[in-house]
């Protein structure tokens, strides 16, 4: 089965997005063994990666910054994404995802400090 994934991200010299998760040809979530990403468009920052999966496995992922420049990496807010093919013969799919910042006001209400603290039922504290 044919993967594409591609991601929307503004990135500095010296940064490559790339892909990991919990199948081999993702690295198993080591983001040394992932796959680069490849840059399709500077101007709105499209990258794209395109690998060969075995047919019809479930797996997770998630989106990651090789930043050469301080030899680290910088993960994606949130939890794992999943994929889930149908069984229905399709060959090939397309993933078009957006990064998940942790600067998003989207996910701050998601944060531990309001989960674990703030939010936290009574029942619980």
């Amino acid at each position: 089965m044919k993967l594409s994934f591609s991601i929307h991200y503004h990135t500095f010299p010296g940064q490559q997005p790339k892909v990991t998760g919990s199948v081999s040809a993702l690295g198993m979530f080591e983001n040394d063994k992932a796959p680069l990403m490849q840059l399709v468009d500077l101007q709105i920052g499209l990258w794209k990666l395109e690998l060969e999966i075995p047919e019809n496995i479930e797996f997770s992922y998630r989106y990651t910054i090789k930043d050469d420049n301080f030899s680290a990496y910088l993960d994606e807010w949130g939890a794992d994404r999943i994929f889930e093919p149908a069984a229905t013969g399709i060959e090939s799919f397309l993933l078009m995802d957006k990064w998940r910042a942790t600067s998003n006001p989207e996910y701050a209400l998601f944060s531990s400090a309001f989960l674990n603290a703030i939010l936290k039922p009574a029942s619980q504290k």
